[in-house]
Formats: structure tokens, sequence, C-alpha cells
């Protein structure tokens, strides 16, 4: 996946809302303005930083960009940085037959003029390929593939894993810890992403006590999906298209956004979650942990995507329909952060402007995924998923209880030994469970977090998602590696 600065005047909006919904349907990050962009020294900082953040500039020439002074400056940036970054890339596509100016006219341009511009057309194909393809990892140096290397002691999984991204990745698999951390820590080579299974049977749990930790949590995932269907005929996931509209404006670089909602990625449609992946979102349950593993992610989140905290107290703007969630958010974090709250989406847009212009923007910003909908049985519905909640949560504690009895955090004891010599963003790694997020505990939570570990649900996706999720840790590393690079600090100990 690539991050796309589309640099156009608004009166071509039309066209450049179609590229963007089609580049974000590619698994690319979109930084897109749709209105025109006045003077002020913030707005020029939150330009600047999404071209720095970005690794495709796509310029929409036209007419209507030529009057807009504010294209000229964007175009100009990015071209500059073209002379110090050679992989950078700097794509022009033309709206219609206004002459390119003169510092851009040797460069090859992609024609979308007239029914050229038409999603489908071949102009529009042009612009979507000259991008990227679908997804774009890291690529190595060694085999043109990104490297992944997977630990997990069921070698059936391992086999399963290879099979669905062999042709994406270049795979290699390990069903032993211990030459796992040979191969890390003494290799010549680290991979370019490593994927670490949580847990291992402890070596002294009878077997009838793994198979009734297994079935528990297969009952929990089927549960799950019964659970999904109730969730989304109460609730419609409103925060995606608040994240969406946020994006247009502000890149990760510029806002650190965090999600929460009460059951985690559990509970998410693949195309959901696809879709906050490319929009480099961050991840928060709801009602869950403790205050110190709430901080602990928000804080990660702000520093995994560039943008430094300020010594005080960071602002936080958080948008949830729940004035009681709101209540207890800010009791619970107000002494480390000074909080702003919003109770309804159509507040987001003109209170981040407001806060803008005013200097006081946001540091974070949490969004609520779910909104209540407002069809004939709403209310129905609402009680009935929420009796739906209380019964799975019962669920959910059982399967915790048989999990910790029955199973260890191997891959929790492996990343410890890894981390003390190969930090993020050298090696970026991916915690992944079958029991999810819950069974670890606050404390192995934490600790994960701290760490540097990001997360994937074990026989919850399909190949495409697995492969949008390991590819967005991918290019999270890049990025931070590139600013690391930047700013002279090294990773590895």
């Amino acid at each position: 996946m690539a991050t796309v600065f589309v640099s156009h005047s608004s009166e071509d909006g039309v066209i450049s809302s179609e590229i963007a919904a089609a580049l974000r349907g590619r698994g690319h990050t979109v930084w897109l303005d749709q209105t025109d962009l006045p003077a002020g020294d913030s707005l020029a900082s939150s330009i600047e930083a999404g071209i720095v953040a970005s690794d495709v500039f796509l310029l929409l020439h036209s007419a209507n960009a030529i009057r807009k002074g504010w294209v000229s400056l964007e175009w100009q940036a990015a071209l500059e940085r073209t002379v110090a970054e050679t992989d950078y890339r700097f794509v022009v596509a033309v709206l219609d037959d206004t002459p390119l100016p003169l510092l851009l006219r040797g460069r090859k341009w992609i024609d979308l003029r007239g029914n050229s511009a038409a999603v489908g057309a071949e102009g529009f194909t042009q612009v979507l390929d000259a991008v990227g393809p679908i997804p774009a990892p890291a690529p190595s140096a060694r085999t043109g593939k990104a490297t992944v290397w997977v630990f997990d002691d069921e070698e059936r999984w391992t086999e399963g894993f290879t099979q669905r991204h062999g042709d994406t990745f270049t795979i290699t698999t390990f069903n032993d810890a211990s030459a796992l951390l040979t191969a890390v820590l003494t290799g010549d080579e680290l991979p370019d992403i490593l994927l670490l299974d949580l847990y291992a049977p402890r070596g002294r749990s009878p077997e009838g006590e793994l198979r009734e930790a297994e079935s528990c949590v297969r009952e929990m995932i089927a549960a799950e999906v019964v659970l999904r269907g109730d969730v989304d005929r109460a609730w419609h996931p409103a925060g995606v298209d608040i994240v969406e509209a946020v994006r247009e404006f502000y890149p990760a670089s510029r806002l650190p956004i965090a999600m929460h909602t009460q059951q985690g990625l559990a509970l998410l449609r693949e195309d959901l979650l696809e879709q906050l992946e490319s929009l480099d979102v961050g991840w928060l349950i709801k009602n869950r942990f403790s205050p110190e593993t709430d901080r602990l992610v928000l804080d990660r989140l702000a520093m995994r995507s560039g943008r430094p905290l300020p010594a005080g107290r960071p602002r936080v703007l958080i948008i949830d329909d729940n004035p009681a969630f709101i209540e207890a958010f800010t009791a619970r974090h107000s002494e480390h952060y000074l909080i702003r709250a919003l109770s309804s989406e159509a507040e987001v847009m003109p209170t981040l402007r407001e806060l803008e212009m005013s200097g006081e923007f946001p540091d974070l910003f949490v969004v609520d995924m779910y909104y209540p909908r407002t069809t004939p049985t709403a209310a129905a519905d609402i009680a009935y998923a929420n009796g739906q909640l209380r019964d799975f949560a019962v669920l959910e504690e059982r399967a915790q209880t048989l999990v910790a009895q029955c199973y260890e955090p191997l891959g929790l004891s492996v990343l410890r030994k890894i981390r003390r010599h190969v930090r993020f963003p050298e090696l970026p790694i991916i915690m992944y469970s079958q029991s999810g997020l819950l069974t670890i505990g606050d404390h192995g939570f934490q600790e994960i977090e701290r760490l540097d570990a990001g997360w994937l649900l074990k026989d919850r996706y399909d190949a495409r998602t697995e492969e949008v999720l390991v590819c967005g840790e991918l290019m999270r590393a890049r990025l931070a590696a590139r600013r690391r690079d930047r700013d002279g600090v090294a990773s590895r100990g």
C-alpha cells in the first residue's frame, strides 16, 4: 500500500473523489483536501506534513488548478522532493487542454480529458496503476517480495498460511521457538516482518482440558458471527464515515486516530477492517482494559504516526453518542489529557477547523465506531443486541479462564527476547491468536503494546484481509524507518 497525496482544485472535486475512492479500494491511504485552503501557517504545515508522509504525489492538472495558489505550492514542494528522493513518485494527470507549467512539460502525463476521466476508462485505470498495485508491501532487496517469517507450533496452520500468501510474500515458517530466535538474533539478515503465534499448549495440560478450551474458543468464534448480525441491525458503523471525512484533510502524521469499540476487531466486517486499515486507524477496546492501558495505546499510536506529543497534557478530541461513556472517559483520563467531547458527527469537521485556527488542534482523535440506527425497530434491536452482548461476555470470560489454564503465552516470551536486540521499525512484529486480544488480560496486553507489536486475529479473516493488515504494518514500519533515518536515531541494540 502507498500513501498518496492528491493535489487538485475543489472545482474538480468529482473526479478527484472518484480517484481517491478507487485508490482506497486498492488499499492505499489518500490525502485529499476537498475545499480551497486559505492562507495560514497551520494549513501550510498540514500540507507539508501530508507531502512528507506520502509515497506518491498525484497532480490533477486543469485550468481550475492553475488558478489555485495552493496547488502550485503543493506540486513545487513535491517536485523538490523528487530531486532528493529518486524513489518518490510524481504522477501528473491532465483534466483539460490547459498547458502544463514549464517545469512539468518534460514529464509524461496521463490523459484524463473527456471520457477518459470516467471510472473504468483507460486513463482512469492508468492513474491507479501508476500509483501502485494491490497490495504493495515493502519490497525486499533480496527477492522483490516482502519476506515474512511465521512462528506457530501448529505445522498445519503454517502450511495453510504459506498456501494463502506464497504468491505475495516470500515466507519462511518456524515451528520451534529456539530455531526462530537463533535465526533472528544470530542470522545475517532479518525478515521484513515477523508473525508470532501468541499461545502454545502447556506441557502438563491434560488432553481433555485442551479439547475443552479449543471447543470453547470455537464456540466463541461461532457466537461472534451471530453477534455481528445483531450489532449491525442495532447500530451502524458511522465511525468509518467520520474517519474517512477527516482523513481527506488530515493524514495520520497530522492527526492520529483511534477507533474504539466494545468488542474490538472481532465484530468488524472484513470490508470495514480493510477500509480502516487503509485510513491508518488504531484501535482502543472500549471498557475492557485499565486506564493505564488505554493511555499506553493512545500514546503509542501517536508515536507510531510520527506525531510528537507535547510535554504537558496532550489534547484529545473524542466523539461518542453516549454521555455516560464520555463522562467515564473524562474521569479516567482528564489528569493526563485535555479532553474535548463531541456527540454528533456533524460537529467533527467544523470543530477541527475551529481548533486549527485557534492553535488548539488535537494531538489525538478518538472515534466511536457504532451509532444507533433510526429504523422503526431500532429500540427493540438495541435492547436485544445489548442482551446478546451481556451473554457473550460470560462466554468470553469462560474462554479466557480455559485458555489461561491450558496455554502459555510462548509468543510473548519470544517477543521479549527479540525486542532486547531488535526494535521497531527495523523489525515489525505482529502477534496473532485465535482467541483474540481479551484472553491475554490487561497486564499481558500492556506488555505487548510496550514491545511494539501489532495484532492479527487467527483464522478470522480471508486471505486478502490478512494481507492488507500485514502490508499496513509493513508500511508503518517503512515510514517510521524513514523518519528515524532522517532524525539520525538508531533502533538496534
